[in-house]
C-alpha cells in the first residue's frame, strides 16, 4: 500500500490484517473464493532495523535503497512461491 503520509495506510493495514480473512471471506465466498490470506510486510519496519543494524540515526539513500531492495525480494519471492512459480 503506498499513499500520502498519515493517509491512514498502517491504520487500514492493522485492520485487514487483524479481521481481513474473516470479513472478506463470507463476501468473496460466492465468488468461489475458498480462503483468504492477510500478509504483512512493513517498509519503514525494514529501514528502522536496517538503520538500527548500521548505526544510522538519520535519513540515508543508501539505506533507503536497501530497504527498497530487500522488500521487493521479499514480494517477489512470496508472490513467486504463492503462484507456483
Amino acid at each position: 500500500m503506498c499513499g500520502l503520509p498519515a493517509a491512514g495506510k498502517s491504520t487500514l493495514s492493522a485492520a485487514l490484517l487483524r479481521d481481513g480473512a474473516k470479513e472478506l471471506l463470507p463476501r468473496l465466498a460466492p465468488f468461489g473464493v475458498s480462503a483468504v490470506r492477510v500478509f504483512w510486510l512493513s517498509f519503514d519496519d525494514v529501514l528502522g532495523n536496517l538503520a538500527a543494524a548500521c548505526g544510522h540515526t538519520g535519513y540515508s539513500p543508501e539505506l533507503w535503497h536497501q530497504a527498497r531492495d530487500s522488500v521487493l525480494r521479499s514480494v517477489r519471492h512470496h508472490f513467486g512461491v504463492a503462484c507456483g512459480d
